[in-house]
């Protein structure tokens, strides 16, 4: 993914600038190029770092965090260690899944990207007549 004359940095600015000007996006809102960078195989020896991902990951969720205090007119949250750890991986699976509806003959319904309620549903149908 480094490719096209971009830094690994170059990624993580793209990434950044996205996600500030789309907070509470769905997975559906993420462009290609950044959908193909955040779930990069990290040991491929082209591929981007697994840091990367996480830095991508810790950013938008902290980002989601912040607008959520925002609103509320809070100053500060908790969440458990094991909880970020839990979202990054649930953020890796929303990510995949999104490649899947774009490749695939399965139409899986948008969710929030950075938002991690505890009963999300994923809706999967099979799109008729997509070709095998």
């Amino acid at each position: 993914m480094k490719s096209n004359g971009q830094t690994e940095q170059d990624w993580v600015k793209l990434s950044i600038g996205w996600i500030d000007s789309h907070i509470g996006a769905m997975t559906r809102d993420v462009p290609d190029d950044l959908l193909n960078a955040w779930t990069d195989d990290p040991c491929d020896e082209n591929g981007l770092s697994d840091d990367f991902q996480r830095e991508v990951f810790l950013y938008g969720f902290l980002r989601s965090q912040q607008r959520e205090l925002d609103e509320s007119g809070a100053r500060e949250t908790f969440i458990p260690g094991g909880k970020v750890s839990e979202y990054y991986d649930r953020w890796r699976i929303k990510l995949v899944l999104e490649k899947i509806h774009r490749g695939t003959k399965f139409h899986v319904e948008p969710v929030v990207l950075f938002a991690f309620p505890p009963s999300e549903d994923v809706r999967i149908t099979v799109r008729p007549g997509y070709p095998e």
